[in-house]
């Protein structure tokens, strides 16, 4: 049997060779600042529509970093071209295998984990969960990021880290070592190791799906964001299917601003991603993306990133994150006034009501309103966030 895509992508870039080459260099960060203004980010899917250098100079121009499909690989220099430093990493699963499952099955089935009852386990969304503990599993998946690197991708994307196998399964899985069901501390060390393995075998930037959101973040899932250079936040102020009228808790809100802010005090890459993919009015949306997008915006500093998700049909192309307003650099933390978070930026104010009553606010100064009003004072309806400009 053949080996999967990612092993034959590894003999580019022999492990020990690659290994050797990068010693001494730094591992890559976060190479664009955000401060300025909103800084957008892109997941594209297997239902990309992106295949030309036109596309693809299109979406790089407008993202600091994208997370793509294979194809992508075929842009990367007019991508780069269009704007220097952007981070393009390929979608990679960090814990679980699809493609690969076969040739796993075939080859390393001890890799596999199962549950109680012996079953492999496999994930809603069709992937099988593999043994992050294991260092033959973190040799191969740290070989696979050497030859993105090798490949001109710079940054490597690994999915389904942190907390995932507790969440995404129906059955927990047995730890090999004991025998026992894996805790989910033990769990968040042994992805933490992978991503640790992986973030030490290339210099370009590794980013760790699996900070989930603010409250997980504050529970337990902080701990990956010590190791590799950044992490998503996938259900950043909502979860994906929560109903459109599900709104978070002041706490589970504030959790998650908290969160925005503790990841970039690290000195690491913080994307957020608010997905909204049940059915809703036009307004609903417009209400949730900028409720979001002003409530990132109470935490971005300097490595933070926004992408809305208003269905789960939204394409590269849309503008759905394009046009945001030019707010400049923050001029001040957030505040809170009553039920009000404010913050102040060079070209205009934010201000998001989490709460479920309206809430009034003094601007402390003239500001024009998203209608194009003049204002200086404000009622904030519940849960909704505002970006006045001057």
């Amino acid at each position: 049997m053949t080996r999967p895509a990612r092993l034959k992508l590894a003999t580019i870039c022999a492990f020990a060779v690659c290994a050797a080459s990068l010693t001494g260099a730094p591992r890559g960060i976060a190479a664009i600042a955000t401060d300025s203004g909103v800084h957008t980010w892109l997941f594209d899917g297997s239902n990309t529509v992106v295949n030309n250098a036109t596309d693809a100079t299109t979406v790089a121009k407008r993202n600091d970093v994208i997370v793509g499909v294979p194809s992508y690989g075929g842009y990367l220099g007019v991508m780069k071209a269009a704007h220097p430093g952007i981070i393009v990493a390929e979608y990679h699963k960090g814990t679980t295998v699809k493609s690969d499952f076969p040739w796993v099955y075939a080859n390393h089935r001890d890799w596999l984990l199962k549950d109680a009852s012996g079953n492999i386990l496999k994930s809603s969304w069709g992937g099988y969960l593999i043994n992050p503990e294991l260092s033959a599993v973190r040799q191969w998946e740290a070989s696979y990021a050497q030859a993105q690197q090798a490949a001109g991708w710079t940054g490597i994307y690994m999915d389904a880290m942190g907390s995932m196998a507790f969440y995404g399964f129906r059955s927990t899985p047995i730890d090999p070592q004991t025998g026992k069901a894996f805790t989910l501390d033990k769990w968040l060390a042994a992805t933490s190791g992978l991503a640790t393995a992986v973030d030490q075998a290339v210099t370009i930037p590794v980013i760790d799906n699996g900070l989930n959101n603010g409250t997980r973040y504050m529970l337990n899932t902080h701990v990956l964001a010590d190791v590799g250079q950044g992490g998503v936040f996938e259900g950043c102020f909502r979860d994906a299917t929560d109903g459109v009228a599900k709104w978070p808790s002041v706490t589970d809100w504030l959790n998650q601003v908290n969160a925005i802010a503790d990841v970039q005090s690290k000195g690491k890459l913080a994307l957020c991603l608010t997905k909204l993919w049940v059915s809703a009015t036009t307004a609903q949306r417009n209400q949730w993306q900028q409720f979001a997008l002003a409530s990132f915006l109470l935490a971005k500093g300097s490595s933070a990133d926004f992408m809305f998700m208003g269905s789960n049909t939204q394409n590269a192309l849309a503008t759905t994150n394009a046009g945001y307003p030019a707010l400049g650099i923050a001029t001040s933390a957030r505040t809170q006034q009553g039920s009000t978070w404010v913050r102040h930026f060079q070209n205009g104010v934010v201000a998001v009501n989490p709460g479920g009553a309206s809430a009034s606010l003094s601007l402390g100064g003239s500001f024009v309103d998203p209608s194009g009003r003049s204002v200086t004072s404000a009622t904030i309806a519940p849960h909704t966030g505002v970006v006045f400009t001057h």
